[in-house]
């Protein structure tokens, strides 16, 4: 990679999304390594995951007691001081009631506080507040966890006997602008990361 990188350049091919800012943050060689020298990263965790977003999409008899929104998969587009970013929450309410929610499947153990914590949630509070004007406050937010565990073969499933469980969390408008100026400092981190790789 040379000197000559543009951030916006690449994001006009890959815009910015919840999986590349929190990849970023939480190892920047293995965000360079993903999304800009293009080594796919996978595993069995990721595929139950897919896996299961997908069941969830198709098929209502599948986990019944999981609740299910009036949209699943909802994109939204966005430009933010010319920066592209993409976000696509699980479950979204925008009719009667005005709800997001995230499906998360994984052995690490989800709690409020870790609902309360998460900006996945905050940027997709973000997106629909800056191409929908909806406020932050409006909406309350659940993390839907189904707890995994590796099998004897090495395969991912469900644990025995699991039980979906839900931790509602709320942001406010001050969470949502504090946001936007992480999105800003983390490109410059970025661009600067790559720009400094040999």
């Amino acid at each position: 990679m040379t000197k000559k990188f543009n951030i916006n350049t690449f994001l006009k091919k890959r815009p910015l999304s919840w999986s590349a800012i929190s990849s970023f943050e939480y190892d920047p060689a293995q965000w360079y390594e993903s999304y800009i020298v293009g080594k796919r990263q996978s595993s069995p965790e990721l595929v139950f995951g897919s896996y299961v977003d997908k069941k969830l999409q198709e098929d209502p008899t599948f986990l019944p007691d999981m609740p299910r929104y009036e949209y699943l998969q909802y994109k939204m587009k966005v430009r933010f001081y010319g920066i592209p970013l993409v976000g696509i929450p699980d479950g979204v309410n925008l009719t009667d009631t005005m709800e997001l929610a995230d499906y998360k499947t994984g052995k690490k153990k989800w709690d409020k506080k870790r609902a309360d914590d998460t900006g996945q949630l905050t940027f997709y509070l973000f997106l629909l507040y800056a191409s929908k004007g909806f406020k932050p406050e409006d909406f309350t937010c659940y993390i839907h966890w189904m707890e995994t565990t590796q099998h004897a073969d090495l395969s991912i499933g469900f644990v025995r006997d699991m039980t979906i469980k839900t931790f509602e969390t709320k942001r406010t408008m001050v969470d949502v602008l504090k946001f936007g100026e992480r999105i800003k400092n983390t490109i410059k981190e970025m661009e600067k990361y790559v720009r400094e790789r040999v």
